[in-house]
């Protein structure tokens, strides 16, 4: 794609990778992030028709806000923005061909357009090795979001790449893929739920328990197996029935009598 000479200019490279840093700006945006920002809307807008895709998936807005980088490859003559290959990492629910399923962030894939004229000219080779090398990462290693015909024919010709499992969320991870699943500690209610009941034995603090298996005061040996009892085999004593009615009565009547006082005081007649 063609670009004025000062937009080109604020690519130094044939090559040249843009980070998310490159495109804040404080004071004002500069010149330089002006002719980014051309070439990677333009660019980016491109790629979205040559694939069909329904939105664009490169912008300068999502990339600014990203973690990705993006390789830009011009020509020889420097007259053309011949590519873009942007790569990012993203934490994926991957399937293995046993059925395996890892949660991994692997280097991915998002974005790899080369001009309609400029194809099968060797740029697509040309900026994907200059990617393999500056990220460290084997071609069997990537993710690949959503790629076309095309690009897995590209694949398959110089990686020789073909065999993959499909995925859900519509990757493509080839067979060769070393999975690897992220180091996760167990979050705090994982590490509760996996831990066994406290024994009822044990002496505890006095704060009160999370659950009721067992009493937040200590518990005697000898009394362990009546705890571990059955509801059904439990004899429960009620109180007894005539003393509580008399004990009753004897309120109720010391009531009586009280109020009498306060009405005619200890008048023997009344």
């Amino acid at each position: 794609m063609e670009f004025p000479v000062d937009v080109l200019s604020a690519l130094p490279d044939t090559i040249s990778v843009i980070k998310p840093r490159d495109l804040v700006f404080v004071r004002g945006e500069s010149e330089k992030q002006k002719s980014l920002r051309l070439i990677i809307d333009a660019m980016g807008e491109a790629s979205a028709a040559a694939q069909d895709l329904k939105t664009i998936i490169t912008t300068t807005h999502k990339f600014k806000e990203s973690k990705h980088h993006l390789y830009v490859i011009k020509d020889q003559q420097n007259t053309y923005v011949v590519g873009i290959l942007k790569v990012g990492r993203k934490k994926l629910f991957l399937v293995e061909e046993e059925g395996i399923q890892y949660e991994v962030e692997p280097l991915c894939i998002l974005d790899f357009y080369v001009h309609e004229n400029c194809q099968r000219l060797g740029y697509g080779k040309k900026i994907f090795e200059t990617m393999l090398e500056n990220e460290n990462v084997e071609p069997h290693n990537l993710a690949y979001d959503r790629p076309s015909e095309k690009f897995m024919s590209f694949l398959k010709k110089y990686y020789n790449l073909a065999n993959y499992t499909p995925q859900p969320n519509n990757f493509v991870v080839f067979r060769e893929y070393e999975f690897q699943e992220l180091d996760k500690s167990p979050s705090k209610a994982a590490r509760r739920l996996s831990q066994p009941y406290d024994d009822c034995t044990t002496p505890r603090s006095r704060t009160m328990p999370r659950h009721g298996r067992c009493s937040s005061l200590p518990v005697s040996p000898q009394s362990t197996s009546a705890s571990y009892a059955s509801v059904s085999a439990t004899t429960l004593t009620a109180p007894p029935t005539e003393s509580y009615i008399q004990a009753k009565r004897n309120i109720i009547n010391l009531n009586q009598e009280y109020r009498r006082q306060m009405l005619y005081g200890s008048n023997p007649l009344v």
